[in-house]
């Protein structure tokens, strides 16, 4: 049944932020959107369905664990409902509809009409992958241009081939989370290659720290793009386009460089803090598609 336009669903499903990812993050946007949701009951025009579904996908050992459980509960859904939902899982909800072959449980989704409001890079509407904020320290910006992470992804490993050791690169391997913000607040702009899931919590963290973002992408995951260009406040730079990244960033004069920092902050005050991104997805759960 739906209360204050929620569904009430088993707590089973309302799996509490199990994690800590990025460091410091206590809290999954899922869970936020949730509490936030319960705590104004906003005016919506669909039934939000408030499965945690990256807390509960976790919980059942990254869906190495049957969720058959989550399948019998969604088959019990009102067809005759319109829902929506948030979901950071990168993978999205594992809907059979999509091609899935990495050996995953999958859920049949049919007769539902749901937007999936997705930060992962699955669903039908790209939001930011957020995180909440780090306490930034101003400090001079003597790094052109830096990444610190894991390569977990092929193009990771790509970037850094074509940017180690170029002089104003800073690009490095795991450091610990102190190095990668000083690193981070010390840059211009701030590599934000894509990872396992389609997009990075590194172009919030580089709105937040003041850096420029630089999203590197294969398959490209833009949130708000309807309503904001991305190109104002960050670069956007293809897989093929890689080889070039040196040159693409040094075409950007000081001036233009002052005016996507600034463009920065306020679309990271509008946009990608867990308040303003909330309020977004109300607005657009009440004019979709109308």
């Amino acid at each position: 049944m739906a209360i204050n336009n929620i569904y009430e669903i088993p707590e089973t499903f309302l799996t509490r932020t199990n994690h800590e990812y990025p460091p410091n993050n206590k809290m999954v946007f899922e869970e936020y959107f949730f509490d936030r949701f319960n705590e104004i009951n906003p005016d919506v025009d669909r039934t939000y369905l408030p499965i945690q579904w990256t807390s509960f996908y976790i919980s059942r050992d990254y869906v190495n664990h049957s969720i058959q459980d989550l399948q019998e509960f969604i088959d019990t859904l009102p067809r005759n409902k319109k829902y929506f939902t948030i979901v950071q899982w990168d993978d999205g909800i594992l809907d059979v509809a999509r091609p899935f072959d990495k050996g995953k449980p999958v859920l049949n989704l049919d007769g539902l009409d749901i937007i999936k409001f997705s930060s992962g890079g699955v669903g039908d509407y790209p939001i930011p992958l957020i995180n909440q904020p780090h306490e930034m320290v101003t400090k001079d910006r003597d790094i052109f241009s830096s990444f610190v992470g894991r390569m977990t992804h092929p193009l990771r490993q790509s970037l850094a081939k074509h940017t180690q050791n170029k002089p104003g690169y800073f690009v490095k391997g795991l450091l610990g989370f102190p190095q990668f913000k000083d690193v981070m607040e010390r840059s211009v702009f701030a590599l934000c290659p894509r990872g396992y899931g389609r997009s990075s919590f590194r172009i919030n963290e580089a709105l937040n720290l003041g850096a420029i973002p630089v999203y590197v992408y294969d398959e490209p995951w833009i949130p708000f793009k309807d309503e904001i260009d991305f190109t104002e406040y960050g670069v956007l730079v293809p897989s093929h386009e890689m080889g070039n990244i040196d040159k693409i960033l040094k075409s950007f004069t000081d001036e233009d460089i002052s005016k996507m920092r600034e463009k920065g902050r306020e679309v990271y005050d509008n946009y990608y803090k867990y308040e303003s991104c909330f309020d977004k997805i109300i607005e657009k759960v009440n004019t979709w598609k109308k």
